[in-house]
């Protein structure tokens, strides 16, 4: 689920005395963020991912699809390297999911790449669009039938990961961004935010399965394989029967418009 819909309008407002977005930065480029940057006013767009996969997050497709746009580039990185982006400034940098992804490649990093990032961010006017999933722990609630198979799916793809000895996503609570934000004291403001509901499909959950199952072939034990195993095909029963209604709005995504000043 992306927010950039629902911030478009305020995001467009806040733009409009430049015209352009000048210079942009995507300091983790999917296909999903590529798309939509794409049609928006731009000078040129830096896009920034640590994956080598074929993803989509991954350096092949992404460097593919960018190949023959102009003033378009791709980094392959790890914002660990403190030189990633050198010195360079941007217009916008946007942040489109990317803080819960940091544990997979650099764990407990969020705070150093939020601040790399921003400080990124051009002086006097630059921007900063961050989005972002409140954990699912914190909005769903396990004694209703559908938040109960959504938090159980999650968490089988969480304990698989733990135990084949890798990391899994980490989503951060919008205050917890907020709040780092602010002492971090780089001269951000808050613009605008906006909070909305995450829409569950058969096909999403499924896709969450399908990535407990992956992490799962990675364990070394196999009695612990096969018990991923049955227990996702249990899931996969339970995701069948939930309705419509059980595929609830009440977990919550938000966006955060930053201006530097």
């Amino acid at each position: 689920v992306h927010a950039h819909a629902h911030v478009a309008r305020r995001w467009a407002q806040v733009k409009e005395t430049s015209g352009r977005w000048g210079d942009v930065l995507d300091a983790g480029l999917g296909k999903g963020s590529l798309c939509w940057l794409l049609r928006q006013p731009l000078r040129s767009l830096t896009g920034v991912t640590a994956q080598r996969d074929n993803s989509a997050y991954g350096h092949g497709p992404l460097q593919r699809a960018v190949r023959n746009i102009p003033n378009v580039r791709l980094l392959l990185g790890n914002w660990r390297n403190a030189s990633l982006v050198g010195e360079a400034r941007y217009d916008v940098v946007v942040l489109d999911y990317l803080l819960a992804a940091v544990n997979m490649h650099w764990p407990f990093g969020e705070e150093a790449v939020l601040e790399r990032v921003l400080r990124s961010v051009r002086p006097r006017g630059g921007m900063a669009l961050l989005t972002g999933i409140q954990p699912y722990e914190t909005t769903l609630e396990r004694h209703r039938k559908g938040d109960a198979t959504i938090l159980d799916v999650e968490g089988l793809g969480d304990a698989a990961a733990l135990l084949a000895g890798r990391r899994s996503y980490r989503e951060l609570p919008l205050q917890w961004v907020l709040q780092q934000v602010r002492s971090l004291r780089l001269g951000f403001s808050v613009v605008a935010t906006r909070d909305f509901g995450v829409t569950f499909t058969h096909a999403s959950l499924r896709g969450q399965l399908d990535f407990a199952r992956s992490e799962a072939q990675h364990v070394d034990d196999p009695e612990l394989r096969r018990a991923f195993e049955a227990r996702a095909s249990r899931l996969l029963a339970q995701i069948q029967q939930l309705s419509k209604q059980d595929l609830h709005r009440r977990a919550r995504s938000y966006a955060v418009v930053l201006r530097r000043d």
